[in-house]
């Protein structure tokens, strides 16, 4: 069997990425509410598996009424095979503390030999973790790999992290591996 790196790995994710929002129109459908940004793993060229988060940006008080009107089109569409909306706004989730107060449109559909994820959080810049160049700005081949691995081992139940806590541990705390890793988040709390 042949073994594909997990730069390689990612860069396949990210071109499926591409065909599945060109296929579903998602982004144009989205953009007629408000200024989207595809995000995360996505836009870090960080990808492992079919997963994209997109961000609508809006005023606080034209959130709610586009995250429905984006679910209701959604539907519509009739594209997507499962759908879920919260409000995070309102009901802010103790079990997942760094989800955005805004609001959330989540799709699934089976695109190619995968089960597509697309989450969508409908909010304002500064609640929604916009800001992000410095992540961006911070990546090279070399600490690619190690944030791959250590993806890796967050979804192998190895270690417990969100993606944002790897690239804070490997990008600003200078973590080395996944033992380091553990050492850090050990740390941090």
């Amino acid at each position: 069997m042949v073994q594909i790196d997990t730069l390689t790995l990612s860069r396949m994710w990210h071109e499926e990425a591409d065909k599945l929002l060109d296929y579903s129109q998602i982004y144009s459908l989205l953009s007629r509410l408000g200024k989207v940004k595809i995000v995360g793993s996505y836009d870090y060229n960080l990808m492992l598996g079919p997963d994209l988060d997109i961000y609508v940006i809006l005023p606080k008080d034209k959130a709610k009424a586009a995250a429905l009107d984006a679910l209701n089109q959604l539907i519509k569409q009739n594209y997507w095979n499962g759908y879920l909306y919260y409000d995070f706004v309102k009901h802010s989730s103790k079990n997942h503390p760094g989800f955005p107060k805004a609001y959330y449109v989540g799709v699934k559909s089976d695109f190619f030999s995968s089960r597509w994820k697309v989450d969508i959080w409908f909010g304002q810049e500064d609640t929604l973790r916009v800001n992000n160049d410095w992540i961006k700005d911070n990546l090279n081949d070399e600490n690619k790999k190690l944030i791959l691995k250590l993806k890796t081992a967050r979804n192998d139940g190895a270690i417990n992290a969100d993606s944002y806590d790897i690239y804070l541990a490997v990008l600003r705390n200078n973590v080395k591996n996944v033992e380091e890793f553990k050492n850090w988040s050990k740390d941090k709390t």
